[in-house]
């Protein structure tokens, strides 16, 4: 150590002396002293812990001062206008769309000629007049001879088929609304396109028929509490995703067509019959061999027979398992307190039913879509009939007892995001585009005012029904539960809503079932402040829950209607009109 002492060394070598000098004076110093060796163990260092730097490793030529000019060029084109062209272009953009990816102008036309008792017809017509039809989708020269050669073919289809004479729109006449009006009416009936250029203008024109159905004029009708046009609204994503024009009346608009090999002769064989065949579950209500039998007679061989049975089978039966109103932490519903209808829908499917199979659920137990007697009586209105379910599943048909996923975990892991239903057999709309299209159903929950025939609140989209097998061992059919929160109404008496539910993929779901809300005067002895308390703190917390919600775009799966005060008020003022009335004479059993 001594020969490295800087007094030693005071030639050339003396820094280099002195750093040596003073690391093995540190080493010393490490090995002798017991709080400096444990600096060295724990963190490399006999100093102790150190900070960290970090920096980022640029190209010579970058740094290089000889490039100086070019650098600065670079950096002026790509900060002073490429980034604020890309801006400028991503704005603009953004602000065309809505939310929900329709074009602002379309919204506006949609806004201006939707009108309350519009059709289903006149909705296709206004649907065609949608922008996106023109900006999105290129036009050619050769377009006009083509689709005029094209709408007279699909026009002599529909008179065939239905005997109506079909014109083109007569408000909504530009280029691009015929074309749109001939290809929406050709995928309809199931005209084939001969035109490659017109077939890959309908490549891109069936989806956006049903993004700005669900996404625009649905939005529109259901934010006005139209009922019957959000209803139509449904029909046409129906028809559209089946290509089955269920808005005229005769054969090819059955239910029975969203079976592979069905035509209207097959549909017309099944409808004559003693006892008609006029949907699928009335199908497989049949006994397996009456079914074959009958297909076969119907003019479908054993393979065929056998591919219309496998698509049957995964046709989901929907039932309203239970559908009441609660109030949280109370026994009864009071004036002005914070309330939920609670829905369970239960969903089953004939998934790999053998040819000796027991009845089916339609023969065992009436739970017929058309003619669901148990789905029109009032339902049960207090909450201790679910609680004493006889089944041992909890409301979403797992085994009780089983760890559930939380909401917070379903939120981070985009469990409301998902649609874990498979997807529904639909050649005509999944072949859009070979390999990349299909559609999950969706179900959709409205609540109405059975008086003015209105939807109360926002529908409330359920994507995660997932039917089960009825055979199937493990457990019943599959549940979902949804909630519907608003605030009761300021006076005692009973109420009636209605509660609908139907899908957007599938015909022939479509249940309706009227309820009742009796609500009555708090106890003399209540302590009126507290309970105003507490439906305040309520509130807040539940407007706290739809913000986090809204925020993480989550509104069109329900949530809170702190909206509901105004609608509850007005079903109040209405019920206090007939207080002379004995209103449990309401209850009706007529099949809607």
């Amino acid at each position: 150590m001594v020969d490295r002492h800087p007094d030693k060394n005071q030639g050339d070598n003396k820094e280099e002396a002195e750093v040596k000098y003073v690391e093995i004076g540190k080493a010393y110093k490490t090995l002798t002293d017991p709080e400096i060796y444990q600096n060295w163990v724990e963190y490399g260092n006999p100093d102790g812990r150190q900070s960290f730097s970090f920096g980022i490793a640029l190209p010579a030529w970058i740094v290089d001062p000889s490039n100086s000019m070019v650098v600065l060029m670079v950096y002026a084109l790509l900060f002073g206008f490429a980034l604020p062209y890309a801006v400028s272009r991503w704005w603009s953009g953004s602000k065309k769309y809505t939310k929900d990816g329709v074009l602002n102008y379309t919204m506006g036309i949609y806004f201006q000629e939707m009108k309350e008792g519009i059709s289903t017809k006149k909705m296709l017509e206004l649907l065609c007049a949608s922008m996106e039809f023109k900006e999105e989708v290129p036009s050619r020269e050769n377009d006009k001879e083509a689709v005029m050669a094209l709408f007279r073919k699909v026009k002599d289809v529909v008179y065939t088929k239905t005997g109506e004479k079909l014109e083109l729109p007569h408000k909504y006449n530009a280029p691009y609304c015929y074309k749109a009006f001939t290809l929406l009416y050709a995928h309809l009936f199931r005209v084939p396109i001969d035109d490659a250029q017109l077939q890959e203008d309908a490549y891109a024109f069936v989806p956006k028929f049903v993004h700005l159905t669900m996404r625009g004029l649905l939005q529109i009708s259901a934010a006005r509490s139209w009922l019957p046009q959000s209803l139509n609204c449904l029909e046409i994503s129906r028809m559209v995703i089946q290509a089955v024009p269920s808005a005229w009346n005769h054969m090819e608009s059955s239910d029975l067509m969203q079976l592979p090999y069905f035509s209207a002769t097959l549909v017309k064989h099944l409808r004559n019959r003693k006892k008609p065949i006029k949907s699928i579950a009335q199908l497989m209500a049949l006994a397996p061999p009456d079914r074959v039998e009958m297909l076969k007679t119907g003019g479908l061989d054993d393979v065929q027979v056998k591919d219309v049975l496998t698509v049957a089978r995964e046709y989901p039966i929907v039932t309203i398992d239970k559908a009441f109103f609660e109030c949280a932490g109370e026994k009864e519903i009071t004036p002005n307190s914070l309330i939920a209808f609670v829905l369970r829908l239960k969903a089953v499917k004939y998934e790999g039913e053998p040819d000796d199979a027991p009845a089916s659920p339609l023969t065992a137990k009436k739970t017929s879509l058309e003619n669901n007697s148990d789905a029109q009586k009032p339902a049960v209105e207090e909450e201790d009939d679910l609680a004493d379910d006889e089944d041992d599943f909890d409301d979403e048909g797992n085994p009780r007892g089983t760890k559930r996923t939380s909401r917070l975990t379903k939120l981070l892991t985009g469990a409301y995001w998902t649609n874990p239903n498979k997807p529904v057999h639909c050649p005509y709309f999944a072949n859009v585009e070979p390999g990349t299209k299909e559609k999950r159903p969706t179900y959709l929950m409205f609540l109405t005012n059975p008086r003015n025939n209105r939807i109360i609140g926002n529908p409330t989209y359920i994507n995660n029904l997932v039917a089960k097998s009825y055979s199937d061992e493990t457990g019943p059919g599959g549940y979902r539960t949804v909630k519907f929160r608003f605030q009761a109404p300021p006076q005692a008496g009973t109420y009636v809503f209605g509660v609908l539910v139907s899908c957007d993929a599938l015909m022939g779901i479509e249940l309706r079932q009227e309820v009742r809300l009796t609500v009555v005067d708090p106890p003399k002895d209540d302590d009126e402040e507290s309970r105003a308390k507490m439906v305040k703190d309520a509130w807040r917390d539940l407007e706290e829950e739809e913000r986090l919600e809204r925020e993480l775009g989550l509104s069109q799966f329900g949530g809170v209607n702190p909206n509901m005060s105004r609608l509850a008020k007005q079903m109040a003022d209405e019920a206090e009109d007939d207080d002379d009335t004995d209103t449990s004479s309401d209850s009706s059993d007529e099949d809607e």
